[in-house]
């Protein structure tokens, strides 16, 4: 319950002193300390409203303490003193009262506890403890009126009567402070926490300790951890006890299973005590002015923690969802994050579950977070119990896109009893909901074939999804890595392809109505194209001149006419390209959120001005070409003001240059190098929404070889901001990310000064990596002939469109040149003539008539023979050639021929080549001998004439086979075949038949005369040679055998036994065998004469 100056309060005060009066000094001793407290100021000047020109500093302080009950139960202190002065001393400050405006019995008692409090019953300080909080506030007559600007005012209170903590030397005094910068925000007020620092907490229990951070003028805020400070002003730091383990990375000593971590937006603080006893923590809000970045103001608050010996944790509040429905749960550095879309009816389940089954858990969702989802409701219906199911339920549109949070918490109040701890225990839990339209890819990209540069692929939307990144050809997924990606699992991959391909992005942690994948088309650029005449392939049977020509078609090369203002393109045709930022973040990453970086055009001063940097890659990538730049856009996001702000004597200046990146320490661009481009006549005012043009009154030249540096000033003589914007917001633009400077930012730094255009150095120039999504509207240059260049030798001009070539052999001849897009564009012609180095083996040659010659062609496809006779190309006869289409053919030429052939290659080439065989005539080779008979056993002389060298077959039965003569001694009918051998080579034959006579008839005498005179003696068989006497016998008359032998030159005698036969007649039987195996036998009788 609230109160205000009451009789209960005067009363309090009364008893207080009869208290003092009935016990004495004594009881002074157990004054109440000082737990916690914060100080934060309003802005309450008559500029409050957002007008300049204001001299009037006027703020109301606000002092916030919690008192413990312990030692007393309500203080006696209805004023305190604030002292204010700069930061580093040189405007002394002075004092200003803050009385007391509302007072409150808080704590973290179980509800059942609560009448049990020690702010009720004193001596229950140890077991029930409760806080007083006061909030004392300068009232009207006390309002601060500060002497001026400035950018360091602090507001300090200190005060004693506090205990020691154990994580810090000293600490016994409460020291906290209040920072203001009205320098650069003359109607900034400071901001404050709104979660009451309340907080016993059981040791080796996980804890969250709430700051609820709050920013009154919606400026950037980052909530730290810092040292304690010792007052009065100025104030020193005492440092958490570095020895013990304590610092502002961890200055309660968590366990190493749950570390220390502060969350610098929401300002959630977790940990898990290891010690019992009581802390010092010191929180801080430090507030920064949108688009600038610059420190506007910051408040501390210094808290004692009470770490007690319970053993119950807190409940614990699920930190993923039990359950999930069309929406994907993310872990990420930034928080818990849940990720849904437009459309999705987002349901997940947190879950609480209480130790003791008798405890009673509510659970339930921050109300202010709750409202800014429209529609968003969370429904606890367990609440009371131990086990606690709450169903978060939201269906956002497409007007919700963008992250919101949901902090959840979940309160035991039951304090059972025999529980070992009376204070209520709770738990916090935030999620941030992401709403998103899914994955995006952009347009497809234009590549070049042979000058290609690298290209930074970015799928916007993708930040903390599980991302895959595949290549898609016909709809298909390819198996396997993608090709030419740097890495197809991060947000934004390199690719280098040389052909054209798809890539396709898929997260399955998009479900739903969610874009889950998008494809984009890395294509070879076609605006300009070149066609190499003739077409491919181009066939040259034999070495030959051929006119080439390169056809064109497509966008020519543009002018690349200079920078500045020189040379100016006159068209009334205007082109518009919107210039995104560094490749590296996608064609796709354009923001509008409002943050530190966010550009804004400064309505809360006179004058301020701002310097961007544009790289030629960007313009590029954007597809603008050399030409002249006539008008200038930025999109307006957010202008709050109902009645536009007036911007007077504004100025735009341009300048190319090579800087590839601003340096606030360097300042701006100086004003003789720049052009002066656009100056206001009227004052400009910027609508939200709108898109603000300006039509350049200089236009500007820019030459694709350098980067574009664009200023703006303005400088306001009467400062005319329109009351009606309580927040004094200053419109701010649409931007993109770069990866280096790309934007200085300076303001006037008070409302007094008019114009700070010409100032080029500052201390407070700021430098971001953000710069506005700027639209330029212009004339491209006019298109410049084609530039053309033919590679290949031997050919008249490589620079002209149809050069003449002479063509010796195959080769390849290159035409390039570039459009419009820079691109370079190749095209060829492949000439192929064929070698003429066919070959007949063996060549020429010479046969003898009548012999054949095998020719072979050593190469070719196909064949055609012919003879060549007295110039006329005749088919040969079949009865020459084996052949007349082969490849390898046998020919028989009567007479010395020349053979032409016609050889046909692949491309059906043709060429001839020849071979002359030539005839050669056969030696006269002739045998003397005709063909004869001679008995068997004789021999006989063979000679033969006509030759050089003689050969005689067969050979057995001659006496020399290589002579001209030779004997022959046949046991058979023979023919004998002399080949001569003629002085050329060449050979004949001739032949002859030797009969041989193998029945010659013997000889058997009638009468022998055995008188011994040497003739006719011996009865024999006569003439006897190559026969075999088989059988001689010889019988007497009486028919006696007398005589017998097989000895064909044995004989009778006439004798018998020793004994001379007489005369008379005998018979005989001979039987003669001959060589063919004939046998004959002669019978008949012989006389014996002596």
């Amino acid at each position: 319950m609230l109160h205000m100056f009451t009789r209960r309060r005067i009363f309090q005060a009364l008893f207080s002193l009869l208290l003092i009066f009935i016990f004495g000094r004594s009881q002074t001793a157990n004054a109440c300390h000082t737990a916690s407290g914060y100080i934060y100021v309003n802005y309450v000047g008559a500029g409050i409203d957002g007008c300049s020109g204001t001299t009037d500093y006027k703020y109301e302080i606000h002092l916030i303490l919690y008192t413990a009950c312990q030692g007393c139960q309500f203080p006696i202190r209805d004023s305190a003193q604030i002292q204010w002065e700069s930061r580093d001393g040189s405007v002394p400050g002075g004092n200003v009262w803050v009385h007391e405006l509302t007072f409150d019995t808080v704590s973290q008692i179980c509800p059942g506890f609560k009448k049990r409090g020690s702010c009720d019953s004193l001596a229950n300080a140890e077991k029930f403890p409760a806080y007083m909080r006061t909030e004392f506030v300068s009232l009207p007559v006390n309002f601060l009126s500060l002497p001026g600007p400035r950018t360091d005012w602090v507001f300090s209170y200190n005060t004693g009567a506090r205990p020691n903590p154990v994580n810090i030397n000293g600490g016994g005094t409460l020291y906290i402070e209040a920072m203001l910068n009205n320098l650069n925000k003359y109607n900034k007020s400071t901001p404050r926490f709104t979660s009451d620092p309340l907080r016993y907490l059981c040791v080796n229990q996980p804890n969250m300790f709430l700051n609820g951070p709050f920013d009154p003028n919606g400026d950037s805020m980052v909530v730290t951890t810092i040292n304690p400070k010792g007052g009065p002003l100025p104030a020193n730091e005492i440092p958490y006890l570095a020895a013990l383990g304590y610092s502002t990375a961890d200055p309660i000593g968590s366990d190493a299973s749950n570390p220390y971590a502060l969350n610098p937006v929401t300002g959630l603080a977790t940990f898990t005590p290891k010690t019992t006893g009581m802390f010092q923590l010191t929180y801080q809000i430090n507030s920064y002015e949108r688009g600038t970045g610059i420190l506007l103001a910051n408040t501390m608050r210094d808290i004692n923690i009470q770490v007690l010996s319970c053993s119950e944790p807190p409940p614990p509040v699920d930190s993923t969802p039990s359950t999930i429905a069309n929406g994907t749960f993310i872990q990420t550095k930034d928080g818990k994050m849940v990720y849904t879309c437009p459309g999705n009816t987002l349901k997940f389940e947190v879950a609480s579950q209480a130790k003791l089954p008798s405890s009673q858990l509510y659970l339930s969702a921050r109300a202010d977070q709750m409202a800014k989802m429209n529609g968003a409701v969370f429904n606890a219906p367990q609440n009371g119990s131990s086990a606690v199911t709450g169903t978060f339920e939201w269906t956002p549109t497409v007007a919700d896109i963008g992250d919101y949070q949901v902090e959840i918490t979940s309160k035991d109040s039951t304090c059972t009893g025999g529980s070992g701890y009376t204070i209520m225990q709770m738990n916090t839990t935030t999620y941030i909901i992401r709403v998103t339209p899914g994955l995006e890819l952009g347009p497809d990209i234009p590549i070049c074939a042979i000058n290609n540069s690298p290209k930074q692929l970015f799928a916007k939307n993708g930040e903390y999804l599980k991302l895959k990144w595949e290549e898609i050809t016909n709809g298909v997924v390819m198996p396997g890595a993608p090709a030419f990606l740097s890495n197809p699992t991060i947000q934004n991959p390199i690719a280098n392809p040389n052909r054209d391909i798809t890539y396709r992005v898929s997260s399955t942690d998009l479900t739903g109505n969610c874009k889950s994948s998008d494809d984009i088309t890395l294509k070879i650029d076609s605006s300009t194209m070149v066609d190499a005449f003739p077409d491919n392939p181009v066939i040259m049977c034999k070495p030959d001149y051929l006119q080439l020509d390169a056809r064109l078609t497509g966008d020519k090369p543009t002018g690349n006419i200079g920078c500045g203002t020189l040379k100016l393109v006159q068209a009334l045709e205007r082109d518009t390209v919107e210039i995104i930022g560094s490749g590296a973040y996608g064609t796709l990453a354009v923001y509008d959120t409002v943050g530190p970086t966010t550009p804004v055009i400064p309505n809360d001063v006179k004058t301020a001005k701002m310097e961007y940097l544009i790289q030629k890659d960007e313009i590029m990538t954007a597809n603008m070409r050399s030409g002249t730049i006539k008008n200038i856009a930025l999109e307006i996001v957010e202008s709050n003001a109902p009645v536009p702000q007036l911007y007077r004597n504004f100025t735009i200046k341009m300048k190319c240059t090579n800087l590839k990146s601003l340096n606030a320490a360097a300042g701006f661009q100086n004003d003789n190098t720049m052009t002066t481009v656009f100056s206001s006549v009227a004052p400009v005012t910027f609508a939200a929404g709108s898109t603000q043009y300006f039509e350049l009154d200089q236009p500007y030249s820019w030459d694709t070889m350098q980067n574009i540096l664009i200023q703006i000033c303005y400088s306001n003589t009467d400062h005319q901001v329109t009351c009606l914007n309580p927040k004094g917001y200053s419109p701010t633009m649409r931007f993109v990310p770069t990866e280096k400077v790309s934007t200085l930012f300076y303001k006037a730094p008070d409302t007094i000064i008019k114009d700070i255009c010409p100032i080029r150095t500052d201390a407070n120039i700021k430098e971001f990596t953000t710069r506005p999504k700027i639209r330029f509207g212009y004339s491209e240059a006019a298109p410049e002939d084609y530039q053309i260049r033919w590679t290949g030798s031997l050919i008249s001009d490589s620079t002209i469109q149809t050069p003449l070539a002479y063509i010796p052999r195959s080769m390849t001849y290159y035409v390039q040149t570039y459009g419009r897009s820079g691109c370079i564009i190749r095209d060829s012609v492949e000439i192929y003539v064929p070698v003429r180095d066919y070959k007949i083996l063996p060549g020429d040659t010479a046969v003898c008539y009548g012999a054949d010659a095998v020719l072979k062609i050593d190469k070719g496809f196909h064949y055609k023979w012919y003879e060549y006779v007295d110039g006329q190309y005749r088919v040969p006869a079949p009865s020459t050639i084996s052949c007349v289409n082969c490849r390898e053919v046998r020919v028989r030429p009567l007479v010395s021929t020349t053979y032409r052939i016609v050889i046909y290659d692949s491309v059906w080439c043709t060429d001839t080549i020849e071979a002359r065989v030539k005839v050669l005539p056969l030696p006269i080779v002739k045998l003397l001998n005709k063909d004869t008979i001679i008995r068997y056993g004789a021999s006989i002389p063979l000679l033969a004439t006509g030759a050089r060298q003689y050969n005689w077959l067969p050979s057995g039965s001659l006496s020399t086979p290589n002579t001209s003569a030779t004997i022959a001694t046949p046991s058979e009918r023979t023919q004998y075949v002399v080949m001569g051998i003629g002085a050329n080579g060449c050979r004949s034959y001739d032949t002859v038949v030797v009969d041989v006579n193998k029945r010659e008839n013997v000889f058997v005498p009638t009468a022998f005369s055995p008188n011994g005179d040497g003739k006719n003696d011996v009865f024999r068989v006569a003439n006897m040679t190559f026969q075999g006497l088989m059988e001689f016998r010889v019988f007497n008359r009486w028919g006696q055998e007398i005589f017998s032998t097989t000895n064909a030159k044995g004989g009778w005698d006439g004798n018998w036994n020793g004994e001379p036969q007489p005369v008379g007649n005998y018979r005989y039987i001979i039987k003669v065998g001959y060589p063919d195996g004939h046998n004959e036998t002669y019978t008949g009788d012989v006389t014996l004469v002596r």
